[in-house]
Parts: structure tokens; sequence; C-alpha cells
């Protein structure tokens, strides 16, 4: 676990989503492991239903949440370990953007951090303009400002478009 005392704890934002298999279940599972993993600060949102974003329609519907944590972890540290719960998942390795997925763990923000590397851009570059990462992101982190951005995370909801999303029953 990752529950150390110390200063150089940062917040984590984790976009959860898949849509193969049983996606629901496929989340339940990727949030006990983070939870197990990352138990200090752990808060986690209800799972939506999503109508799948630039892919063809017959992609199936998605789900998806947010977790936050806190860690003292490095962003691509980090992201090492979220690829490695997507393979424990059965997402492959290689993939292509905008496909189908057992499970996709996206780093959305961690701290204060802005960094922008060939395999690592924090924010998230298209956090901000996607309701699926917002609208769950609200209900963990009311009033949430992504680093570098002066709207909260509301108001944000309000300028992304809009997509067929409603709670997973």
């Amino acid at each position: 676990m990752d529950n150390q005392q110390g200063p150089n704890h940062r917040r984590a934002i984790v976009a959860l989503g898949a849509n193969l298999g049983d996606p629901k279940q496929q989340l339940g599972v990727a949030v006990a492991a983070l939870r197990e993993r990352f138990d200090r600060g752990f808060s986690a949102s209800q799972i939506y239903r999503t109508a799948p974003v630039g892919m063809s329609a017959d992609a199936g519907d998605f789900a998806n949440a947010v977790v936050t944590f806190e860690t003292a972890l490095a962003p691509e540290d980090l992201m090492a370990l979220l690829q490695s719960l997507e393979q424990a998942g059965g997402r492959p390795r290689a993939h292509l953007k905008n496909s189908s997925r057992t499970l996709d763990l996206d780093l959305i923000a961690l701290g204060n951090v802005e960094m922008f590397s060939a395999e690592l851009t924090l924010p998230h570059p298209r956090a901000t303009k996607r309701r699926f990462v917002l609208i769950p992101l609200s209900e963990v982190v009311p009033g949430y400002r992504f680093p570098g951005e002066t709207l909260s995370v509301e108001a944000l909801i309000h300028r992304a478009p809009v997509i067929d999303m409603c709670l997973w029953d």
C-alpha cells in the first residue's frame, strides 16, 4: 500500500473505461485493485454508461468512472502501474486508438504536475473536453481545477460536447 505519510504525496486522478466483456464488472475489479494499492485519500465515482465517442456505432457502450487517491509515485511510475493493471485486465500492450477495450486506465492529473513528453502528457490533453471524465470527476472532487486551467470541472462540463451518458444500472 502507498499509505506512508510525507510531503511528496500528490492527488492522482485516474479515469477508467471499458466496453468489452462485462464492462461494469471489469471497472469494479480495477477500482478494487487501485483501492488496495492506494488507500490514502481514495475515492471512486459511480459507474456511468456512455455511448462510444469517435468509434463505430456497433462498438458497444462504455462503463466509465474516475478514482482519486494520494501517491508519492512519479508520473511515469504511476503510468507504468496503470498499464500493468490494463494488461492484467486483458488489454494488449499494443492497441489501436479509439478501439474497443477490456480496460482503459488514463492518468488524468497528478497534483499540479504539468508535463509534456512522448510517453505522457499531464494533465491529460483531452480530459477537459470529455464529459465521461468530467462528470464522474465532479462527483469525487467538486470544484476541481486542472493545473493551468481557470475553470472548475463543473464549468468545463457545460462547455464539453454533449454525449449520451447515464448511471450504469
